[in-house]
């Protein structure tokens, strides 16, 4: 982190007095991304859920370390079984289906809102905004080529086009919809923050 970006609490360290505990945190981020990955609309090979809400969620409450890890220890968790992952899937062979990259870019993205909201951006709306679609942007850089690769090795003869709308087209309408919502939210809960810390 450079010395020009000096670091800022986010919501949870300034929500608390004391020292966070990161196993904790890490279980119950797990557990939304497990509930929220159930609200999922299956609409190609790739469902819609409400994943990446709570990714983004995770970055400004968490900072970009905690919400790396609490991330990390989703996916680690999911692939030694436990059915948390869309429609109760779980286990290793879930690194061959093709929404598997977007899991991926969940860490990333989590590390990226998280960094920003570090640096003071989730308090203010424009701000946030650019936040989270750069967050939304960073998923399909890792979700897209991952379906398109896995689409190749299956044998499935799929155009750049196709690949474009089902990997990323499908999902700008509800990923804008979040970023606005979640752009909304975040200094709306900073104003909370400041009136009841006076």
């Amino acid at each position: 982190m450079s010395s020009f970006a000096p670091r800022f609490p986010v919501l949870l360290e300034k929500l608390s007095d004391t020292r966070l505990n990161t196993f904790s945190l890490a279980l119950v981020g797990a557990a939304l991304l497990g509930i929220s990955a159930q609200l999922s609309w299956n609409i190609g090979v790739v469902p819609i859920t409400g994943q990446t809400f709570v990714v983004m969620v995770l970055g400004v409450a968490l900072g970009a370390k905690r919400a790396a890890a609490t991330v990390l220890f989703y996916l680690f968790a999911g692939l030694a079984g436990m059915p948390w992952f869309a429609n109760f899937a779980g286990g290793p062979l879930m690194v061959l289906r093709p929404s598997f990259g977007y899991l991926l870019g969940f860490v990333a993205a989590a590390a990226l809102v998280g960094w920003f909201s570090e640096r003071g951006w989730d308090r203010y709306s424009g701000k946030a905004l650019l936040m989270y679609c750069s967050a939304s942007l960073l998923i399909y850089a890792f979700g897209v080529p991952y379906l398109a690769l896995v689409l190749h090795f299956s044998g499935a003869d799929v155009s750049a086009v196709a690949i474009w709308w089902i990997g990323a087209g499908v999902f700008v309408p509800g990923d804008a919809v979040k970023c606005v919502l979640a752009a909304v939210l975040s200094p709306a809960a900073w104003s909370l923050v400041a009136r009841f810390s006076r």
